[in-house]
């Protein structure tokens, strides 16, 4: 069953409501990677599955802007609360919902020439891949902060989900843990991008499972 049912503020509290210096992780999830200084097109079908930021962002005319941005990907299962929430205060610049494939799976998660074995964790090890291919949702945020300035902030459909719902407005203004979308069913990614010169994460490690409010 996945949870759609908004929660109370007081189950999910936002971590430093009123500090524009902390980002709030927005969703329920698991960390996948960090990736730092990604390339605007990188081949991300192949093993190392590196970020390619016009492809995740859609080709978007703003996604120039993120060229050497640092990546923060973590993974939201089919069981977890499926909301996502504004990581920082601000207003979103620009949102849409980009169409992407059904089932696919990357080359190294398959047979290599016809010989060894399907890898048995799946989609699970090809969610860099997926990134730049499935359905997403892609809302900008100029953050009230002006060292954070414009991030990205993506909802990944995974597998057979092809419906993903952004809930704002461009030029809707945002508190720090307001709802920015949800997906009706099935897994997730989200992904968010940010300057390098500023984003750290001393306190998040691979494989961690985080609440959406960090």
């Amino acid at each position: 069953m996945t949870s759609l049912r908004a929660g109370q503020n007081s189950a999910r509290p936002v971590a430093s409501p009123d500090d524009d210096n902390t980002v709030v992780n927005a969703c329920e999830s698991k960390v996948f990677n960090i990736g730092r200084d990604a390339k605007l097109r990188d081949k991300f079908w192949i093993k190392g599955q590196p970020y390619s930021v016009v492809s995740m962002l859609g080709n978007d005319l703003l996604a120039r802007q993120f060229d050497g941005a640092t990546v923060y990907q973590a993974f939201l299962s089919a069981l977890s609360y499926h909301r996502w929430h504004a990581p920082v205060s601000g207003k979103v610049k620009h949102c849409f919902v980009g169409e992407g494939t059904y089932f696919s799976e990357p080359l190294f998660e398959l047979m290599a020439e016809g010989s060894g074995e399907i890898n048995a964790q799946g989609i699970a090890i090809a969610q860099g891949y997926l990134a730049a291919l499935a359905t997403r949702a892609v809302t900008f945020l100029e953050a009230d902060n002006p060292a954070i300035g414009l991030m990205a902030f993506i909802g990944v459909g995974m597998d057979e989900v092809s419906t993903c719902e952004i809930t704002v407005k461009e030029g809707q203004r945002l508190r720090k843990g307001g709802e920015i979308g949800n997906v009706p069913n099935a897994v997730r990614d989200q992904m968010m991008r940010y300057d390098p010169k500023w984003a750290t994460f001393n306190s998040v490690y691979i494989n961690e499972k985080v609440k959406f409010h960090l």
